[in-house]
């Protein structure tokens, strides 16, 4: 979902919009700097194309409002264009029924493009590529997305303090109680949990006290939780269980897991297309799962997109790995690439 980030524009001498078929609407005309007769009556137009679209979905946006700046450039400083400032246009009707066509004098510009559910979209945050150029009669595409308002994702996995996020290691059973706190339910639990092993007021306190309250996790006997034990396969299948509710499943089974204490558990996650075997046959409910295979699973039940376009954070996960777009997504407070 990396479509829609912007490339370096250059236009016509005379400022021209044709909005693709998606419909979106140019602001009409404004008093804030008038646009010189002369460049509306000599001016050869030259289209540019405008396409908008919704950073999770991909599907082009309506009735999106687009404004233009004189951006903070030194042939702009040297014409004595204000940064900042609105440029009004003169609007007529676009050709072919395209879209609307937008006159601007020659100059730099940039893009604000807004509509109510979704962040502000700003071109000035793509950089150089993001300044519109009039004084070429070069026609050209602009392509940006919106991202809607919940879609602000914040991380619910962290790294380490050297760097690293340590893919392959396992997730551990505090970290997963965390994870699921902070994506399953925002509220805090009423209390610590009872659990000898769980001190009051550190990183995992509160992530562990949901998670037993919500009876997603419970403890391993002994008044313990064993906050430090790995994650079995087998029990991140009989916890996702727990926190949807899912019935025991019947239709999928695996040769290594009948009789195994979590063997319905496994079948329900493996129905629900959360989890499933690997080619020889076998789920291997007692291997670890890491914590790649943790942020790549969580992303795709809380519907969060993997995302190649974030920048590599952690010195161990190139972007040349297997889950680097899901790994980054779970780690990096962000919106989807695309869309800055």
């Amino acid at each position: 979902m990396n479509i829609g980030t912007p490339v370096p524009k250059r236009v016509g001498s005379s400022f021209v919009a044709l909005l693709l078929a998606a419909g979106v609407l140019l602001p009409a005309a404004s008093e804030a700097s008038p646009v010189p007769a002369s460049a509306l009556e000599t001016g050869v137009t030259t289209p540019v194309r405008i396409s908008v679209t919704d950073a999770v979905t991909g599907l082009p946006l309506e009735e999106v409002k687009i404004t233009l700046y004189w951006a903070d450039t030194a042939a702009n400083r040297a014409g004595g264009r204000l940064a900042g400032q609105p440029v009004s246009a003169a609007v007529a009707p676009g050709e072919n029924g395209m879209g609307l066509r937008q006159v601007q004098p020659e100059g730099d510009y940039y893009i604000v493009g807004e509509k109510e559910g979704y962040l502000p979209y700003d071109s000035r945050n793509a950089g150089a590529a993001g300044i519109l150029h009039a004084g070429e009669a070069v026609s050209s595409l602009y392509a940006f997305a919106l991202t809607p308002e919940k879609h602000k994702y914040p991380a619910y996995m962290n790294g380490y303090t050297d760097g690293t996020f340590r893919p392959e290691q396992p997730v551990i059973r505090a970290e997963l109680a965390v994870i699921l706190q902070r994506t399953m339910s925002g509220e805090p639990a009423a209390s610590d949990p009872d659990f000898r092993d769980i001190d009051s007021g550190k990183w995992l306190t509160t992530g562990v006290s949901v998670a037993a309250a919500k009876g997603w996790m419970q403890g391993t006997g002994g008044a313990r939780f064993e906050p430090e034990r790995a994650v079995t396969r087998a029990e991140m299948a009989q916890i996702l269980a727990n926190v949807y509710g899912w019935p025991d499943g019947s239709d999928k089974a695996f040769g290594d897991t009948e009789g195994h204490w979590a063997a319905a558990a496994i079948a329900a996650a493996a129905s629900h297309g959360a989890m499933d075997g690997y080619p020889d046959g076998r789920f291997r409910p007692d291997r670890p799962v890491t914590r790649a295979e943790t942020a790549a699973l969580v992303n795709r039940l809380i519907e969060r997109p993997a995302d190649k376009g974030l920048p590599m954070t952690w010195s161990d996960v190139p972007p040349s790995y297997w889950a680097y777009g899901d790994v980054m997504a779970a780690s990096i407070d962000h919106s989807p690439s695309r869309a800055r």
